[in-house]
């Protein structure tokens, strides 16, 4: 497979065989056929500077994939924001957009960002897994030290907090 981006970070495999990959730098999410090859398609494309390092399927016919920094002109009058989940069809129709706040990166104290850490913030997403129906989507927010679950339609449903080292008791923020 060629042309995954900078630094290829994120594949899944959707029902037909197609390929979904994220690379950081890329210009979104590429698409291949089952053998690979060259993309067929570029999901996200449009976005300006996106940093996509995760991406999932689900049987209900959706991709999800974080743009990390949230640099994808979201919200253009900051200089930074960041840290989405963005939902499309596997045909590239945009759904939704979930999350909100800051990504940690380097222009924070310029701007007067602090790291938000609501229920629906995203510090530095990194990871991102579907249920197959697509019912819920869980995030690995890095920045933020947990796993948020979302539902539909953008809601919160729990998070848990990756820093609770005590096993068995699922920590909550």
């Amino acid at each position: 497979i060629a042309d995954a981006g900078y630094w290829p970070s994120g594949l899944d495999v959707a029902d037909d065989g197609k390929i979904y990959a994220a690379g950081v730098g890329s210009e979104g999410v590429f698409v291949y056929n089952a053998g690979g090859g060259t993309p067929i398609a570029t999901i996200g494309k449009g976005m300006t500077d996106p940093q996509v390092e995760a991406c999932t399927v689900d049987d209900a016919g959706h991709l999800y994939f974080c743009d990390t920094y949230g640099y994808g002109k979201l919200r253009p009058e900051k200089k930074a924001d960041g840290g989405y989940l963005v939902v499309c069809s596997l045909d590239g129709k945009f759904i939704a957009r979930y999350g909100t706040g800051f990504s940690g990166h380097e222009p924070a104290a310029e701007i007067g960002y602090t790291r938000p850490k609501g229920p629906t913030d995203m510090d530095h997403p990194q990871g991102v897994l579907a249920d197959p129906a697509g019912k819920f989507c869980y995030v690995a927010d890095s920045g933020n030290s947990r796993i948020q679950v979302w539902g539909e339609p953008g809601s919160i449903v729990s998070e848990v907090d990756a820093m609770n080292t005590d096993a068995g008791t699922g920590g909550t923020d």
